[in-house]
């Protein structure tokens, strides 16, 4: 279903991958010649991204899940490197500046 919201129809027939990357698990289609050719479901998800956002950061969890929402981007060309994010810590600590 997926599939049909975000690829073309020429896009099935030249060949594709598609990851939908879920909470809990990321599902991979490919495509060639119009049909899905194989399917592989990986059991990591857009959780383990935020679980190691939340570590690497030293922030809570539910704020790193905040931060990947809100600044998360897969193309480079939306990055503003220009842009200072402040990030809650743990504690009575000061936010950081990264």
């Amino acid at each position: 279903a997926s599939a049909n919201a975000v690829l073309t129809r020429e896009e099935m027939d030249l060949g594709v991958g598609l990851l939908d990357i879920g909470g809990g698990t990321s599902d991979l289609a490919i495509f060639s010649g119009g049909t899905i050719k194989h399917t592989y479901e990986l059991g990591l998800g857009g959780n383990n991204l935020t679980n190691d956002l939340s570590v690497g950061l030293r922030t809570p969890f539910q704020e790193a899940e905040r931060l990947k929402n809100l600044y998360g981007s897969a193309l480079t060309s939306l990055i503003d490197g220009d842009n200072i994010i402040e990030v809650p810590t743990v504690g009575d600590r000061k936010p950081r500046k990264v």
